[in-house]
């Protein structure tokens, strides 16, 4: 066939609604269909929780499945967190090999030796001899902070801080 023919054939064959394929999802564990009474919004909102949940690292390990060790009694601070689910031998020389180097990690700023105190000191950019400037109170509207007295005496007698 010749190009133009293959021009012709595909203007002269007219598509119907039939000729449409569905698109479905690739994963598998995941329905094509809408569920029952769900709409497309909710599904997709299903949809966005569930890749949010499969991008969350593997690693993460919670607090309850953590452990502390204190590698050093009497001296506070050197403290470090084991998990519990290690097999018992693992965890014996684990924390056998954390004491014995214990002085290698630096527990405190004073720890690391060689580094400028600038990287961790907090200056403000004042000009000396000059006088501060005090800034003038901020006040709101009254209807607005009318409001804001309710919501924290409401907040204050319901004891619901967050």
């Amino acid at each position: 066939m010749l190009p133009d023919q293959d021009f012709l054939e595909i203007k002269n064959n007219p598509i119907s609604p039939t000729d449409n394929q569905t698109l479905r999802n690739e994963e598998p564990d995941q329905p094509n269909e809408l569920g029952e009474g769900r709409s497309a919004k909710a599904e997709a909102l299903a949809d966005i929780e569930w890749w949010i949940d499969k991008e969350k690292p593997k690693f993460e390990a919670r607090m309850k499945d953590l452990e502390s060790v204190n590698l050093r009694y009497g001296i506070e601070g050197r403290e470090v967190w084991i998990g519990k689910q290690m097999p018992p031998n693992l965890r014996v020389k684990l924390i056998e090999l954390l004491k014995e180097y214990t002085d290698i990690f630096a527990w405190s700023y004073q720890d690391m030796l060689g580094l400028d105190r600038k990287i961790v000191e907090h200056k403000l950019p004042l000009l000396l001899g000059s006088t501060p400037i005090r800034q003038q109170l901020r006040r709101m509207r009254p209807k607005v902070a009318l409001k804001i007295k309710e919501e924290i005496e409401s907040n204050g007698t319901r004891g619901s801080w967050r």
